[in-house]
């Protein structure tokens, strides 16, 4: 796919189709930058919160936080909506 077309659909610099470029400077830490200071309630998820990712692993990005979420409020976590 052309740089161009990447540009086009998601407005990324240079058309990058990944998140982060890794290095071994970013690579040291083990959790991703998912808050702001200063911002209680803002949680960040997507290609941008951790180093090569794409479509597949900015949807695990969401699961995750949702995984999170779902521990801090001691609350099970499902994949699916339960019938009730």
């Amino acid at each position: 796919m052309a740089i161009a077309t990447y540009v086009r659909y998601t407005g990324n610099w240079q058309g990058a189709p990944d998140g982060w470029y890794v290095t071994p400077e970013n690579m040291k830490t083990r959790t991703m930058l998912r808050t702001l200071p200063g911002l209680s309630g803002l949680y960040m998820v997507g290609r941008w919160t951790a180093p090569f990712t794409g479509a597949v692993l900015a949807a695990l990005s969401g699961r995750q936080l949702i995984q999170l979420l779902c521990r801090q409020n001691n609350t099970a976590f499902a994949t699916s909506i339960p019938k009730e």
